[in-house]
């Protein structure tokens, strides 16, 4: 009887605290977003999602091409909302500078700890302002690493070639790919052996790199240049093209240019090896026998095999919580951190048990209707990008191979499905890019110089002490400012 007693009292207390919880005000705040055609918040997973955290959202949107003159018109007129998404260091470099948002990272420690053990602590210097605050709840993607090596198998194959692993031996694989007509139209000279829609090359030379910056073996930051592996890249690079191995415009594009003439070529049957986005295996469809294969990573000169991992900072979802806000900062961190928890990360990816999902074996499988592609996906209100969450592998995987099991997927997504895999074994941190004064004033400017004399040295037309010297004299006009200040704000954030 007593026992029976102590159980219906645990329920009454139970059920009076759910009802004083129901009683209680929501929490009401704005967010400013970017406005899309896909997502909004009468979608199901952001009803149930107000719904569990007992709280109102007041979504304030402003197109992509003016968001950052909408921040600006903001900041001038002092209306500002209690949460701003930013898009890039610039904008939140801005907000910054104008006081207009709060540091964070107290409230995380306090507040914040579903958030800080999916980023991980040590993750988190890469989300740091140049200042060492840290101001924003970062999108995390548990999702596969997209972007790999891949090669043309049937190349390999219709000139008996084995697959490559040493860096020396995807060299002669090139050379064969240029030498031996291996895409068969009769034409000897228009492959292009090897290409990629960024640098990372400089992965096989040991030089973790994020656009020109990377951390030496000294643990300094610094320009890619000062390292001390660079310059037998840079002559690597001025060998392959000086044989026809590489894309003659491998250093001449960039962003979504550089990946449409990648793509392009692809489908034209003339990219042997190449890195991009394990997806854009598919271009290569139309053409009879063609396949791609994932490849591992090339084994360096110096013995290693990695290549770039995660990048953790300011992307096109990150939250910060306006000065604005400062009454209810606790709320709001709790707020993100239930999105942070297996709960809302299990909401944000595979949305709604019994209506987006349903548990097979014990694990989230999504309904087929929302398997089919990532359009039909994410109209759900699932991987709801306006608001800083966490995207799951499981799900992605899910879509991308349309709910498929290994054994009936196509070859695409049987070569994606193992890299996806392998990915992780080889991805090794990206180093933060950091907004200081000096990268504000001299990066666009002397950042593009010193590409465009990269550039010219790997198509020969200057030497590499031409390179250098160049170089040199470029430091002298601000990057030497760049570097310092940077490598300031890496060693104050070890």
């Amino acid at each position: 009887m007593k026992k029976l007693l102590a159980l219906l009292l645990s329920a009454l207390l139970s059920l009076t605290a759910v009802g004083a919880l129901a009683e209680e005000a929501p929490l009401e705040f704005s967010y400013m977003t970017i406005s899309s055609d896909t997502w909004n918040s009468e979608q199901l997973p952001m009803v149930e999602l107000q719904a569990r955290t007992n709280t109102q959202i007041d979504f304030i949107t402003a197109p992509l091409d003016g968001y950052a003159t909408n921040l600006q018109t903001m900041l001038a007129t002092g209306d500002i909302p209690d949460v701003i998404q930013v898009r890039d260091k610039a904008q939140l470099s801005m907000l910054v500078d104008q006081g207009a948002i709060l540091p964070i990272e107290d409230l995380l420690k306090e507040y914040g700890q579903n958030i800080l053990a999916v980023v991980g602590e040590a993750n988190y210097n890469a989300v740091r302002d140049a200042d060492g605050h840290i101001y924003t709840i970062p999108f995390v993607g548990t999702t596969p690493l997209t972007k790999s090596w891949m090669m043309r198998k049937d190349w390999l194959d219709r000139l008996s070639l084995e697959v490559p692993t040493t860096w020396d031996e995807w060299v002669e694989v090139f050379k064969a790919f240029k030498e031996q007509d291996a895409n068969g139209n009769g034409d000897p000279n228009d492959e292009i052996p090897f290409t990629a829609m960024d640098t990372s090359l400089l992965y096989t030379f040991d030089i973790a790199a994020n656009d020109i910056f990377c951390v030496d073996p000294e643990n300094h930051y610094t320009l890619i240049y000062e390292h001390p592996n660079y310059q037998a890249y840079l002559e690597t690079l001025r060998d392959l093209y000086a044989q026809g191995l590489l894309d003659p415009e491998y250093l001449d594009r960039t962003g979504e240019t550089k990946e449409a003439a990648l793509t392009a070529a692809m489908a034209n049957d003339l990219v042997g090896c190449c890195w991009t986005f394990m997806n854009n295996m598919h271009h290569v469809d139309a053409i009879e026998g063609a396949q791609y294969i994932y490849m591992a990573p090339p084994v360096s000169p110096y013995g290693t095999q990695t290549q770039p991992g995660r990048v953790l900072g300011v992307s096109d979802n990150a939250a910060t919580i306006s000065v604005a806000a400062e009454d209810k900062a606790i709320a709001l961190i709790q707020f993100f951190d239930y999105i942070f928890s297996e709960e809302g990360q299990l909401l944000f990816s595979f949305g709604v048990e019994g209506v987006h999902f349903d548990y097979v074996d014990g694990e989230p499988r999504l309904r087929p209707e929302y398997t089919t592609d990532f359009n039909t996906y994410r109209a759900q209100g699932m991987n709801y990008q306006p608001i800083a969450h966490v995207w799951t592998g499981d799900a992605y995987v899910q879509v991308f191979t349309n709910g498929a099991t290994f054994e009936e997927m196509d070859s695409v997504a049987q070569q994606f499905t193992i890299g996806a895999e392998k990915n992780e074994e080889y991805g090794i941190a990206v180093p933060p890019i950091f907004t200081t004064d000096a990268y504000s004033e001299y990066y666009a400017d002397l950042g593009a110089q010193v590409k465009s004399l990269e550039a010219n040295a790997v198509a020969g037309n200057i030497t590499v002490e031409e390179f250098f010297a160049e170089y040199e004299k470029l430091k002298e006009e601000g990057l030497q400012e760049v570097i310092d200040q940077a490598d300031e704000a890496w060693q104050a954030i070890q």
